[in-house]
């Protein structure tokens, strides 16, 4: 599946992100959930990079943190980890 962000609704700076959102293990309710928030979570960090993609370093660190993010594919830790940043669950990954 694949999800799409938009930041900066409206404004000059607004860009569109589109990433795969991975396939979760767990009951169809936790799926529901843990895909709610791995969406939330990459929101924050498309967010954080708007106006930078064109920096190939930035670009790189988002490709890598997006990656990382997605090896993650059960639903209990998403939802466990519920409220935190993309930083601190990529540490925890």
């Amino acid at each position: 599946m694949k999800a799409t962000v938009k930041t900066n609704h409206g404004k000059a700076n607004e860009e569109v992100f589109t990433f795969d959102v991975p396939t979760f293990d767990g009951s169809e309710k936790q799926i529901e959930f843990a895909t709610d928030i791995f969406v939330k979570v990459i929101t924050g960090l498309c967010e954080m990079v708007t106006g930078k993609m064109d920096n190939e370093k930035v670009k790189a660190q988002y490709d890598m943190i997006i990656a990382k993010l997605s090896t993650q594919t059960s639903a209990k830790f998403w939802i466990d980890n519920n409220g935190d940043n993309f930083q601190n669950i990529f540490k925890s990954i």
